[in-house]
């Protein structure tokens, strides 16, 4: 159908845009203010982040608040560090509301439709409020045609990433 296309493409471009933002993190950067328009998508379908504008080193904490209301972190609100579950949130945020239309309530309720269990269960473990029940990245969480609706599930590795399913 459609909608399963259409939820698939977004699965994809998730995935891309967690390698993505997973090469910033081991070269001890964070993008910080991750949401869709952040986000562009070529006509092969190759997704790349823009608007490094507020990008800073892992572990800083910014003199201001600095982020898009539906999608900034608390640490971010609070003026805490910055670091890698910053931006796991900010790409759950941008993940929920791609698939529901919606901006993240707190906590976020389950989602109906094309989105599975599992896409749930990503969602919940990585918009909790406190840094520390985030996972450290997104990356490596095998998202492919098939596997991602038929409700995978990711391994977690003793750093706190999600490995592939």
């Amino acid at each position: 159908s459609a909608a399963s296309a259409t939820f698939e493409k977004a699965v994809h471009i998730f995935h891309q845009t967690a390698d993505a933002m997973h090469h910033m993190h081991t070269r001890g950067w964070v993008h910080a203010d991750m949401k869709p328009n952040n986000v562009v998508v070529n006509a092969e379908g190759l997704a790349k982040i823009i608007d490094l504008g507020q990008s800073c080193q892992v572990g800083t904490v910014k003199p201001r608040i600095q982020g898009t209301p539906d999608y900034i972190a608390p640490e971010q609100v609070n003026r805490e560090p910055i670091t890698p579950r910053t931006d796991v949130y900010n790409l759950g945020a941008t993940m929920y509301r791609v698939l529901t239309r919606r901006p993240i309530p707190p906590p976020p309720p389950r989602i109906h439709g094309d989105a599975s269990y599992y896409y749930y269960a990503i969602l919940q473990l990585n918009t909790s409020k406190h840094q520390r029940d985030r996972q450290g990245q997104w990356r490596n969480c095998s998202m492919g045609h098939g596997r991602a609706l038929g409700g995978c599930t990711c391994r977690h590795s003793a750093r706190g990433s999600l490995n592939h399913c």
